[in-house]
């Protein structure tokens, strides 16, 4: 047992020991200097209050950047070719530091922001003369240094755009539920039928990019948003507008409900149980009901009629055509028992949709 600490011990005591070697330097003008200035201004900024803490702990950061800059750029293991990595690095902690704690939360602009910096930190040292005066560049790095903007422009656009799909997937949750077939740039991924449960939980628990797929939570028949669901919302909405037609009309007299599918009756029942439908799916975070447009289409069948319900999709889609999703309830009449005799009343009942992306699988994303 003694030996066992005297190994952790002496453990310890070697990687402190490295670690003050490390950062005390040589000389004072040295990049070990900076970091430790930053170390002492953070420490400082414990005690100190009001401005004076804010003044010391921003004062660390600044003092630690320059210390990285200083440090990677010297070592010249961090090289890809004549490219060093410092820039990229120097830009990572600056983006941390300016759009996460200054801030106060890491925000998306970091990752955005991020080439733009590693591009501004690359370009200054061509730019700047000895007493800090702006120059144009030599001709002999003009070429490397147009390319080094570009890209970094192009890279920031793509995280950008990325940014952007997100924020669209969440307020128009349809669009997942679209054709990518002919995008230059999306790719959709499918899963087959048939994968194991046990590889369905460990997929579930593990998966880096935060993709699921559902065993048994999306149903065409659901009447509610259920959580990470990729399906138009469409379907939610013609499933809650025959839920809400079958309480309308179920077991109600039969010239009454006759006089509910009148044209103009009917378009203001359709409309109510339509605008119904959209408020009790609604979601702060999702824009998109309003794209979706309530219709119906009714025709005589026998005795009875049948109401075709339509969720018509009139946001941006991969097509001219818009999307729309269907769903058939056959309204007959009934002979219902009651303490007087018998009464003709209305039976409603309502097929499965049809319709844009039914039937193809249904997956979870979260």
């Amino acid at each position: 047992m003694i030996k066992l600490l005297t190994d952790l011990y002496n453990r310890i005591f070697s990687s402190v020991n490295s670690l003050v070697s490390f950062l005390i330097p040589e000389n004072a003008f040295s990049w070990q200097t900076l970091i430790l200035l930053g170390l002492f201004s953070w420490i400082m900024s414990v005690p100190a209050t009001s401005i004076a803490e804010f003044l010391l702990y921003n004062l660390g950061w600044i003092f630690v950047i320059l210390g990285i800059h200083w440090a990677t750029s010297a070592k010249k293991s961090l090289r890809i070719g004549d490219v060093p990595l410092s820039i990229w690095i120097t830009g990572a902690v600056t983006s941390f530091y300016l759009f996460g704690i200054v801030t106060g939360e890491l925000s998306p602009k970091a990752l955005v922001v991020w080439p733009l910096i590693s591009a501004v930190i690359g370009l200054l040292p061509a730019c700047l003369g000895e007493d800090l005066k702006l120059k144009i560049p030599p001709q002999g790095k003009r070429k490397n240094l147009a390319i080094l903007i570009s890209s970094q422009l192009l890279l920031s656009c793509w995280f950008q755009f990325y940014f952007v799909l997100q924020s669209w997937l969440v307020e128009y949750p349809s669009i997942l539920a679209d054709n990518f077939s002919q995008s230059a740039f999306v790719v959709q991924v499918e899963y087959p039928n048939n994968i194991p449960a046990n590889f369905l939980k460990t997929i579930n628990s593990k998966s880096p990019f935060g993709i699921k797929i559902n065993e048994t939570k999306c149903t065409n028949n659901d009447k509610i948003p259920k959580e990470s669901c990729i399906q138009p919302r469409g379907l939610l909405i013609v499933n809650q507008m025959a839920s809400l037609l079958e309480n309308q009309l179920n077991n109600k007299p039969w010239s009454q409900i006759e006089r509910n599918l009148l044209p103009q009756e009917r378009e203001q029942l359709i409309g109510k149980i339509a605008n119904q439908a959209k408020t009790e799916i609604a979601s702060e975070k999702i824009k998109e009901d309003n794209l979706w447009q309530a219709g119906h289409a009714i025709e005589t069948e026998g005795n009875g009629y049948n109401l075709e319900l339509q969720a018509i999709w009139q946001g941006p889609r991969s097509q001219s055509a818009p999307h729309s999703i269907t769903k058939s309830c056959n309204i007959t009449p009934v002979n219902r028992p009651t303490n007087t005799g018998t009464i003709l009343s209305g039976k409603v009942k309502c097929e499965l949709p049809k319709g844009w992306s039914i039937d193809q699988p249904i997956v979870a994303m979260n």
